[in-house]
């Protein structure tokens, strides 16, 4: 037989403005029902709402895990007054990139020493701060690992975000 080429979906087309009643229109396709800029931007602002931000008021702190180590995120680490009121001594970002916007100067001046693993990846087979079951670990667990015995030999406290 002769090899048949596989079906492609049609192209779609372009995302298009046009003018609707003096107001600019997003249409993504003529069938499409049209929506207006402020409408469009209404939906935008709500989905930036639900996607992926912890709500402050219901994870008001990071959490306490024990043995000189709490376990929070951005806004957490953002809040450098929280951070001298629970006594937290250094900070570790194991972000797969940096965080835009951290106190880097305030940590300086309250004296609570920043860290960073800089890992490359984030994905549930990448041992960031664990071993593996094979037995394979990272550099970042090494690197983590040596900030929190700097952070328990001089009696502080941690916060890994």
């Amino acid at each position: 037989g002769t090899p048949t080429q596989p079906r492609l979906p049609p192209p779609r087309r372009p995302l298009r403005v046009s003018q609707g009643e003096g107001h600019p229109v997003v249409l993504a396709r003529p069938s499409m029902k049209r929506m207006s800029e402020d409408a469009m931007s209404e939906r935008l602002a709500m989905v930036q709402r639900l996607v992926a931000q912890p709500v402050p008021s219901s994870d008001p702190e990071p959490s306490w895990i024990g043995n000189s180590i709490f376990v929070g995120n951005k806004h957490h680490a953002a809040d450098v007054a929280q951070l001298c009121r629970l006594g937290v001594t250094a900070v570790m970002n194991c972000a797969p990139s940096g965080i835009r916007g951290l106190p880097i100067n305030d940590y300086r001046e309250r004296s609570i020493s920043y860290s960073f693993t800089n890992v490359a990846q984030d994905a549930h087979t990448y041992p960031i701060l664990h071993t593996s079951p094979e037995g394979a670990h990272s550099e970042h667990l090494e690197a983590a690992d040596a900030f929190y015995q700097s952070v328990l030999s001089s009696g502080g406290k941690a916060m890994f975000f």
